[in-house]
């Protein structure tokens, strides 16, 4: 008896990476664009929360936590962070607009 780690790694791991890829790229859209940014950021969330909730039913309950929970718990709580980094910036004030002339 054998894990086949291919199968997670393919179906679980590897696209949850693109997708927080993704929504970190977020991070480095212009200012301009925060109406844009904040929905990928919520639906790369619902996304992660929807692949932890297929996983999880999955896999037999345990006592100890797993790796693949980590990464899931991970890959949930960096959308949130990044949207509160999002309205951070945006409500940051603009140099330029400090400027006396």
């Amino acid at each position: 008896l054998k894990r086949r780690i291919e199968q997670q790694l393919l179906s679980t791991y590897l696209p949850s990476l693109c997708i927080l890829i993704l929504a970190q790229a977020t991070l480095y859209f212009k200012s301009e664009h925060f109406k844009t940014s904040v929905p990928v950021a919520v639906t790369v969330m619902l996304v992660m929360y929807t692949l932890n909730n297929s996983v999880t039913s999955k896999l037999p309950p345990t006592s100890y936590i797993k790796l693949i929970d980590v990464w899931l718990l991970f890959a949930l709580i960096l959308p949130f962070f990044i949207i509160i980094l999002l309205v951070v910036i945006e409500h940051m004030p603009n140099p330029k607009s400090n400027v006396v002339t």
